[in-house]
């Protein structure tokens, strides 16, 4: 999916279900279903100025699944705030995010590995997710987080939660810091930070 700013519209070319949303400064990427499954591979590609981008709720990555999915984000002044993804065990996920920022921009990122609220743990499976950030063609930010089956459960890695991520990038400028949280708190946590409320 393609999404270009038009300033009070969008320009969006789409295959599929795919599509977005643009209500005030709030464009909200729409995925129907809300879960990834089998060998799913989603491609963005948006451009976006004075903007905050964030989807509908949390994607969820089924089981048994192999996923991909790759996005190339253009920020003038805007925020990119997708809600947590959360992984099914067995599932398996690749994520590659190039970020380029003019301006300022925040981008947080948020993983629940398991269905938490059911008691499930995330055992099985990989996920690899690659965040670059540049402002103009400076690199600022190259960032590997990667799982693969239970080795997150060890307590010099996450111990058993969720991790959350937040980049922030003024005028060539970065900082970036994780947080390792329950899932109880996760939602609240990354709420406060987006002032996204559904």
């Amino acid at each position: 999916m393609e999404i270009r700013d038009n300033e009070d519209s969008l320009i969006i070319e789409r295959k599929g279900t795919l599509n977005a949303i643009l209500t005030q400064d709030l464009v909200i990427l729409v995925n129907p279903s809300e879960v990834l499954a089998n060998d799913d591979e989603l491609e963005y590609d948006i451009e976006v100025k004075r903007k905050r981008v964030t989807d509908q709720a949390s994607t969820k990555v089924l089981s048994d699944s192999n996923v991909k999915i790759r996005a190339k984000v253009r920020l003038l002044n805007s925020d990119y705030l997708v809600h947590p993804f959360i992984f099914y065990n067995r599932a398996n996920l690749l994520i590659e995010s190039d970020f380029y920022v003019e301006g300022s921009a925040t981008i947080v990122e948020a993983y629940i590995p398991g269905r938490r609220a059911t008691g499930e743990r995330f055992l099985e499976g990989s996920v690899k997710s690659v965040t670059r950030i540049y402002s103009g063609d400076k690199l600022l930010i190259y960032d590997v987080f990667r799982m693969k089956d239970g080795d997150y459960l060890n307590p010099w890695l996450m111990g058993d939660e969720c991790l959350l991520t937040i980049y922030t990038v003024k005028d060539g400028d970065f900082s970036f810091s994780r947080e390792i949280l329950p899932y109880t708190k996760i939602f609240r946590r990354w709420t406060e930070l987006t002032n996204i409320w559904f």
